[in-house]
């Protein structure tokens, strides 16, 4: 069977989608080696060298993905001969193959405040359609497999989900913590770090003002490190009007865009770490923080809670003097921290990328079932 993945977003630094398209054309050759694979990439991506037998990297000539996924994927799904075409989010009208559809969360539907200009507006039409489309629909939690049954009003059997993982051999605790020596060679207080993209939905404002409360409850010097780029136009600079507003400047560190190399560092050297979303399909920094030995407060919401469960502490998402309460609380309880620690350690154990590329290999495995029983 051939399976082709439009793997368009690699190298456009997009988070989350982009470590696990990463992670699946890494692992798919090896864990069902049965497969021929071609995967679709942009034209900025660099093609490894020494690619597997079964994988063939096609360069996409467009990087809209609205032409691509239009006119550009159908196109070459017939000329590579596909049996599956696996894309993410939207799909493409009238393929002649089998259709998998990744829905890494349906957000721009259930929080459109957050998501508002007409590329989201157009998402939200196309999303119903497409989940209508697709043979298979893969997303990445339970929770967002429940919304997408409710909302999109799809059988929940051609639903699966497969939880995100993270890289347990770049993200480790040290066996003791050592002052930075990158670009964050300055940072010698201790800090509070976020890190992820700046866009309205990670709920960022509730932090700072949290911040300002916590500051003002502990004898001591504390830091706030926000660390990521910018997704939502001008969101960065009203939180540092807010900053200014809340006489945080000497306290509040923006970093922007963080390679991979500097979020291990920033980790490391974390003293807490929060997870403010109002929303998420699924959450991959707070599993990488717990894996590198740092406790993490999450806002309380329902995902939140199905992954990090009794290895987080949580908070209402629109209350930042509770926010501000638990900070301070484990601030200053060191045995309270080292038993998150632990638990935290043990519950990012669970989530690992070769579970989810298993369960994508089986999707594939359960049409390939279908497609023999129609001959």
């Amino acid at each position: 069977m051939r399976i082709g993945i439009d793997a368009h977003i690699l190298g456009k630094n997009k988070g989350g989608v982009e470590r696990y398209l990463r992670q699946l054309i890494l692992l798919l050759p090896q864990v069902a080696p049965g497969y021929d694979y071609v995967f679709f990439v942009n034209r900025r991506y660099p093609i490894p060298a020494n690619c597997p037998a079964n994988v063939t990297y096609v360069t996409l000539p467009f990087s809209d993905p609205l032409i691509e996924r239009s006119v550009i994927l159908p196109w070459l799904s017939s000329k590579h001969r596909l049996d599956v075409l696996h894309v993410q989010r939207v799909a493409p009208p009238l393929v002649n193959c089998a259709l998998v559809v990744s829905l890494h969360d349906i957000l721009p539907l259930t929080n459109p405040r957050d998501y508002r200009g007409w590329r989201n507006a157009l998402v939200r039409f196309l999303t119903p359609q497409s989940a209508r489309r697709a043979d298979y629909i893969l997303t990445v939690s339970g929770t967002t497999k429940n919304e997408i049954v409710k909302i999109l009003h799809v059988p929940a059997a051609k639903v699966a989900f497969a939880y995100n993982g993270i890289d347990h051999e770049f993200f480790r605790p040290q066996l003791e913590k050592e002052p930075s020596a990158g670009r964050f060679a300055f940072l010698s207080d201790p800090y509070v770090l976020y890190l992820g993209a700046l866009e309205t939905r990670k709920n960022l404002e509730i932090v700072l003002s949290a911040f300002a409360g916590f500051l003002a409850s502990i004898n001591g010097t504390a830091r706030l490190i926000i660390a990521g780029g910018e997704r939502t136009s001008g969101y960065g600079q009203q939180l540092k009007k807010l900053v200014r507003e809340k006489q945080l400047s000497d306290n509040v560190i923006f970093t922007g865009f963080v390679s991979d190399i500097e979020c291990l560092e920033l980790l490391r050297n974390a003293r807490l770490f929060l997870a403010p979303s109002r929303g998420e399909g699924f959450d991959i920094p707070p599993l990488e923080a717990m894996s590198c030995g740092v406790p993490v407060i999450c806002s309380d919401i329902e995902v939140h809670r199905e992954l990090f469960a009794g290895a987080a502490e949580f908070f209402p998402a629109a209350e930042p003097d509770i926010l501000a309460q638990l900070m301070a609380g484990l601030w200053k309880n060191q045995p309270r921290r080292e038993s998150m620690i632990q638990k935290g350690l043990l519950r990012a154990q669970k989530f690992t990328w070769e579970n989810m590329a298993c369960q994508t290999a089986a999707v594939y495995q359960e049409i390939e079932k279908i497609r023999k029983g129609c001959r």
